[in-house]
């Protein structure tokens, strides 16, 4: 299903996830923000803890501020991690190109707040005229969440323990 093989690790609890229980997206793709504004919307919708809520906002102030210096000419700040939570390593399986927490983030896709960002993310790409090819790929990752939330039950996001402290700690670092 994914165009990436991915080993996502979360060194707090240290569960690993592959690319058969998490989606990734980088932090380059114009169509993260839309998608970062619904997800916020719809963890706070489901009743998200406010640390999960915190860091979506911080991801959704990295992904903005990463596009407006892009746009502008501005140099980004790669040394601070995009997805604070897990420890990413991944490989686009067509071009070999490498990935890490500092370019991307992952999406556990049993997160019931995934569906609602994953249909923001398909109406940006109508609404950004993106091939056919893309919208499909969008629509079978839509198709493949639903499915696996389906029977294996969905859970709402939340960050908890040692990782809010962890999540934090890196926060007023950077």
């Amino acid at each position: 299903m994914s165009k990436y093989t991915i080993d996502a690790l979360n060194p707090v609890s240290g569960k690993r996830e592959s690319e058969h229980h998490v989606i990734l997206f980088l932090i380059r793709d114009p169509k993260l923000i839309p998608m970062l504004i619904r997800y916020l919307s719809e963890c706070v919708m489901i009743g998200a803890d406010t640390a999960q809520v915190l860091g979506v906002s911080l991801l959704l102030n990295r992904a903005i501020n990463y596009h407006y210096c892009k746009e502008n000419g501005i140099p980004v700040d790669t040394t601070v991690p995009f997805d604070k939570k897990y420890r990413i390593q991944a490989i686009n399986n067509s071009t070999e190109e490498t990935h890490d927490e500092f370019d991307s983030m992952v999406f556990l896709i049993r997160d019931k707040a995934l569906p609602a960002a994953l249909s923001s993310y398909l109406h940006t790409c109508v609404a950004m005229n993106c091939d056919e090819a893309e919208i499909d790929g969008v629509l079978e990752l839509i198709d493949w969440v639903s499915k696996y939330q389906l029977e294996h039950g969905s859970k709402i996001p939340d960050i908890v323990g040692e990782e809010i402290q962890r999540c934090i700690d890196s926060i007023a670092k950077h």
